[in-house]
């Protein structure tokens, strides 16, 4: 009975035992969570530390849009979504990348889970960024930009202007880009270009470029736009560009004389004339126009008609509506007096004006608005009467003046002028009275070196009639020459006192072996005394033969003189000689009458009647009657 009671207190007290301990198993810890939630906002790169105190194994874990990729747990240079540990004092960091976003907010959640408890204990907000683009100009300098290295403006500017300087056709302006995004930049017009037109680097620098077309000549201001670069919304920064007006822009350069001699060819800068045009450089638009008002100098006014005389042509080396071009002007022949006309290049706005329109009501001077067009004033030489010449009304003796002659050419080129003339005497008593068209002002005599002589000389210059006339003397026995040289000296007229513009060179030769001024090696005719050329003809020519067939005569001449009395020289004696008309009719006007004048010389004299081109038959008889020469003989008042 005992062990029974034993046992079944024994029984009693284990119960008594698991009783004890099934309580104790049973108590219940419940999660600390931080009492604060923590709420902020922070900027790309930025985090914030959450500490809390976990009673209980925990899991950190952040949720939203781009978490793990824009934000999350930074753990061990690592970006994590959840973060696990056991009980106890806990610092995690959580926050954004540095991502500099700007179409979305980024909202970052920060929950913390503790026996199957979760609680929201941070919320963390990134707002989205702002688009941040300036643009610098660069600073040119008087001259224009540099090839490289530009120096840019301190202060950003949304409102760009082209640039463009003297001489150029180039619209440029080169700009530093600072911005936050990458951008591609849309100019606004395809006819504006840019050297980067996009980006993703923070400074960038770029030159923009324009293309110049008619369509723009006016100038525009246009709307170029640096484009968000992978953006979801149509995002970006306007930047104004002005394309300046070029349409009347225009610089222009002479580059060339505007003299023209009566035969349209050019005064050369080297001196004499070649069939060359004037020409000028022109920057301007395709439309530009050469716009000739001719001068009437008899009448002192402009004409109001458009000179036909004056022709230009303008050469391009592009389609490019603004450039540089080369503007060609030339001229016709003139067969009248000089004639001259001020050039202006005007720019497109004003191509359709006329003389009339240019000038005052008069006619008298040219607009003040428009002369800042005015180039220069083109002048031609008409037919004019020779310089020099010898005077019809004296008798001048054994004298010879030749226009031109090959061998006084270097004249023309040392001063400048064609009126060149050379007098020859073949004997102690040649004498000549000249006529000057027009009269001088002054004149020096020169020496075989062309150094100006004074006092007494063995040649010397006897002036009157206002100087229209003059008598030259000339004295051999005085001349010092070297062997073998014939005396030779100039005389050098002026139309001013202060002798810088010179009329013409006269060469002065004493020479007794002179033939006469025969321009043709003819072997019986020359010319004694007067101003113009023979020329021998022969079969084949078209006078000789017509002559040759009609009288029967092979020694035939043609004889051309600028002077009204001219003395022919034979090498026979002469009887006389009887004048014809081309149509080999005995000519008896009066027109051109023949003298003896020695045994061996005739004097044809040509009345004041004849004013134009005039030609005659004149038959020269020897001794015996019988024709020794035929001529064919003209008289040209102009002096060519």
């Amino acid at each position: 009975m005992l062990k029974r009671l034993c046992s079944a207190g024994l029984i009693l007290l284990g119960m008594a035992s698991i009783l004890l301990v099934s309580c104790k198993q049973e108590e219940i810890i419940e999660p600390e969570f931080p009492a604060t939630k923590i709420e902020k906002t922070l900027s790309p790169g930025e985090t914030v530390r959450i500490e809390f105190d976990a009673n209980l194994d925990w899991t950190l874990k952040v949720t939203g849009e781009g978490a793990g990729n824009y934000f999350g747990i930074f753990d061990a240079g690592m970006l994590e979504t959840t973060l696990s540990g056991a009980p106890g004092k806990q610092s995690v960091e959580v926050g954004f990348t540095d991502d500099l976003e700007f179409d979305t907010d980024r909202v970052c959640t920060v929950t913390l889970t503790m026996k199957d408890i979760t609680k929201e204990i941070a919320t963390l907000t990134k707002l989205r960024g702002e688009r941040v683009l300036n643009v610098y100009p660069a600073i040119p300098s008087e001259e224009g930009f540099p090839q490289s290295g530009f120096e840019y403006s301190d202060t950003p500017s949304t409102d760009l202007t082209l640039l463009t300087f003297e001489g150029s056709t180039d619209y440029t302006l080169p700009v530093k880009v600072v911005s936050n995004f990458p951008w591609t930049l849309a100019t606004g017009s395809e006819f504006v270009h840019a050297s980067t037109q996009e980006s993703s680097d923070e400074v960038t620098e770029l030159i923009l470029s324009l293309e110049t077309v008619e369509s723009l000549a006016n100038g525009k201001t246009l709307q170029m736009e640096f484009i968000a670069s992978g953006s979801t919304e149509s995002a970006s920064v306007p930047v104004s560009l002005t394309v300046p007006a070029y349409g009347d822009r225009l610089e222009f350069e002479l580059a060339s004389s505007l003299y023209f001699n009566k035969d349209a060819e050019l005064k050369m800068p080297t001196g004499g004339y070649s069939f060359q045009p004037a020409l000028m450089y022109v920057l301007g638009g395709h439309d530009y126009n050469l716009l000739a008002v001719e001068w009437n100098a008899e009448k002192e006014y402009y004409e109001v008609s458009f000179p036909d005389w004056i022709m230009s042509v303008k050469r391009f080396n592009s389609d490019d509506y603004l450039q540089k071009s080369t503007l060609e002007v030339v001229v016709s022949e003139n067969e009248g007096t000089d004639r001259c006309a001020d050039l202006l290049v005007l720019p497109p706005s004003l191509s359709k004006l006329t003389p009339a329109k240019v000038c005052d009501e008069q006619g008298l001077t040219i607009l003040p608005e428009y002369r800042k067009y005015l180039v220069g004033r083109l002048v031609q030489e008409g037919i004019r009467p020779d310089f020099v010449g010898l005077d019809s009304s004296a008798d001048n003796y054994k004298a010879i003046l030749e226009k031109s002659p090959a061998d006084c050419e270097w004249l023309k080129k040392e001063y400048d002028t064609d009126q060149v003339y050379k007098l020859t005497y073949s004997d102690q008593y040649s004498l000549a009275q000249l006529t000057f068209t027009p009269g001088f002002t002054s004149f020096d005599i020169k020496d075989y070196n062309l150094s100006n002589v004074s006092g007494s000389f063995w040649l010397e210059l006897n002036p009157f009639a206002r100087n229209t006339r003059g008598l030259v003397y000339m004295d051999p026995s005085a001349y010092k020459a070297v062997e073998g040289e014939k005396p030779t000296s100039f005389i050098v007229f002026y139309s001013d006192e202060e002798k810088t513009k010179v009329l013409g060179v006269l060469a002065c030769v004493y020479d007794t072996e002179a033939s006469g001024g025969s321009a043709g090696g003819s072997d019986t005719i020359s010319i004694s005394s007067g101003n113009g050329t023979v020329n021998k003809l022969s079969a084949g020519n078209d006078v000789f033969d017509i002559i040759n067939s009609n009288i029967g005569i092979s020694e035939i001449y043609e004889v051309t003189v600028t002077t009204r009395k001219t003395v022919l020289k034979s090498t026979v004696e002469l009887w006389g000689g009887m004048i014809y008309g081309l149509d080999f009719m005995e000519l008896t006007d009066g027109s051109f009458t023949a003298e003896g004048y020695s045994e061996t010389e005739i004097a044809v004299k040509v009345s004041p009647a004849v004013t134009e081109f005039t030609s005659c038959l004149i038959i020269l008889a020897g001794a015996n009657g019988t024709p020794v020469a035929a001529l064919y003989y003209s008289f040209d008042p102009s002096g060519n």
